[in-house]
């Protein structure tokens, strides 16, 4: 916060600071739950099938990145909410959701999360972390509309249960995403983290995330 102030800048986290909770909200919440769930299982799924594909194109270094690179401009194409990390997506996603459709929100959130895995299983240099984060956002504005609830609601449960199902430390998972959303939203961030980190993966699916 010191150096923030010093120099400006930030943590590149986005937050959000409003959150309404009601009766809709906890009617929808397993649903959205199951969203973030969904997603996240399927990252180790990804991530398993791009590890085999790796295997299979072996030493050959640039081959693996332009693969990388083409199937992430396709999907660019379609989605532009797919490239980049997802710290600047973030903030034009919250300007632009309700213009999308609940069906590009969800693509572009399910889709960010096999791009990831593409680009880094294939050589590419970063980490997981704010992409997971952007998709979880992204599923979670899809919920807002789809269900018509809170949106900051639905972005910190659907989030939660992504990151959950991801990294299996629905503590740390917490601990993290209240640097993302408002206080109230803690007990609803670590159920579904905890929710999330349920679900099971198979074994073979199971892999470190890279640093």
């Amino acid at each position: 916060m010191l150096l923030n102030e010093v120099v400006g800048g930030g943590s590149g986290l986005p937050h959000f600071s409003d959150m309404a909770v009601g009766t809709s909200e906890l009617a929808w919440a397993l649903p959205v739950v199951a969203l973030g769930a969904c997603a996240g299982w399927l990252f180790h799924g990804f991530g398993w099938a791009v590890g085999k594909l790796s295997a299979r194109l072996g030493d050959r270094v640039v081959v693996k990145a332009v693969v990388a690179g083409a199937i992430l401009g396709v999907l660019g194409i379609f989605l532009p909410f797919t490239l980049f990390a997802g710290e600047a997506q973030t903030e034009m996603l919250a300007q632009q959701w309700t213009a999308l459709g609940a069906g590009a929100l969800l693509a572009t959130g399910f889709l960010k999360v096999l791009a990831s895995q593409v680009c880094l299983g294939l050589g590419w240099r970063g980490g997981h972390f704010f992409p997971l984060i952007f998709s979880g956002i992204a599923i979670g504005y899809a919920a807002a509309g789809l269900f018509d609830i809170d949106p900051v609601f639905a972005l910190s449960v659907s989030t939660a249960a992504l990151l959950g199902a991801t990294m299996r430390q629905p503590l740390m998972v917490a601990l993290l995403l209240i640097l993302c959303f408002p206080a109230k939203a803690v007990v609803f961030v670590l159920a579904a983290a905890c929710l999330g980190a349920a679900v099971p993966v198979p074994k073979a699916f199971s892999r470190k995330l890279p640093h």
